[in-house]
């Protein structure tokens, strides 16, 4: 079977729970493409892991069996769509010679396993990501806790609301609600941001 991007055989690959139902020649001399069966396997059983049982924002480490190929998987969001769990996933590739694949996708979990899944703000341009950035930043820097900030971006609805307030030694970290929705679904979210000199950003288990 032929799949159109590394991530929808990834998705595929994750829901058959065979690591040798792609056939990846479509894709050329890419890293991913030159995997063997058990390469893949191997691959697949750490993606597997990252999704369901990684915190946000670790980093696994994945090391060929057979070769000097290395790979990373990163969750780097976890969020609710109409109530499902869902994961945002970020893949490197990465062979001796220099060269590299980089893949992202979000998936949802059917039962126990993970479909690929199209979220409100897949289509978004990056003239509207910048939109809700700055949105954000807004809220971020001046809501009081309890306070939502929404703003239609083209059909999609975003509402942005801290949830609380803490000082520790990182500094003052905020608790943010960013929920994502337009008439027929609904994607929300619940993350830790801690202020520094860069400024706001993620809070890392």
């Amino acid at each position: 079977m032929l799949f159109r991007t590394f991530t929808t055989f990834i998705g595929c690959t994750l829901l058959a729970g065979s690591a040798t139902a792609a056939n990846l020649n479509f894709m050329g001399r890419s890293i991913s493409s030159e995997l063997s069966p058990k390469e893949l396997e191997s691959f697949v059983h750490t993606v597997s892991s990252a999704l369901n049982d990684s915190p946000d924002l670790v980093t696994l480490h994945w090391q060929s069996p057979d070769a000097d190929t290395k790979g990373r998987v990163k969750i780097k969001y976890s969020y609710r769509h109409n109530e499902i769990l869902c994961r945002k996933a970020i893949l490197d590739i990465r062979g001796r010679d220099g060269r590299r694949d980089f893949f992202h996708f979000n998936v949802c979990q059917n039962g126990d396993k993970w479909e690929l899944q199209k979220t409100e703000a897949s289509d978004f341009s990056h003239a509207q990501w910048q939109t809700l950035h700055e949105q954000f930043n807004r809220v971020i820097a001046t809501n009081p806790d309890g306070k939502t900030n929404t703003q239609v971006i083209g059909d999609i609805s975003a509402a942005i609301t801290p949830l609380s307030t803490t000082a520790n030694d990182r500094g003052k970290c905020r608790v943010m609600s960013i929920v994502i929705s337009n008439t027929t679904s609904r994607s929300k979210g619940i993350y830790e941001f801690c202020n520094s000199a860069d400024g706001w950003s993620r809070s890392a288990p």
